[in-house]
């Protein structure tokens, strides 16, 4: 599991595990958002595996799957709902990418500089241009 921050309280990686969530709870997160949808590759951990794990540390779980070709207003608001807090925060998808541009369109959404937006992303290893290129000026 490689984490890259976000932001002060948001951090992102790609697929985790119910060995990570131990790890992750020791390390202070309180919240976990899985943006991958189940079954996508016959090995993966579903959903319902880590956010059974997580609720044994005392952990919120959130399930917002999706694909990058089918973002609606509503993952942006549920997404931005569950970014809105106090807590370490863990997205996660396959590789992080997907999570990366859903926490970049709700910093967007929350009238975050755009540049600024796509420089976190960076610094974190994740290139969100080509998904904020419709609110750059």
């Amino acid at each position: 599991m490689e984490l890259k921050q976000l932001d002060d309280f948001v951090y992102v990686s790609g697929q985790i595990n119910k060995e990570h969530v131990a790890r992750l709870a020791e390390m202070g997160f309180g919240h976990i958002v899985c943006n991958r949808p189940d079954g996508e590759v016959e090995d993966q951990p579903g959903y319902e595996q880590i956010a059974s794990e997580a609720d044994k540390y005392g952990m919120s779980c959130l399930y917002v799957p999706i694909v990058s070709s089918d973002i609606t207003a509503t993952h942006i608001r549920t997404m931005s709902h569950a970014l809105k807090t106090s807590k370490l925060t863990l997205i996660y998808c396959r590789s992080g990418n997907r999570s990366t541009i859903m926490w970049a369109l709700c910093s967007v959404a929350a009238s975050e500089p755009v540049d600024e937006v796509i420089k976190r992303a960076r610094n974190a290893g994740f290139d969100v241009s080509k998904a904020l290129s419709p609110f750059s000026s």
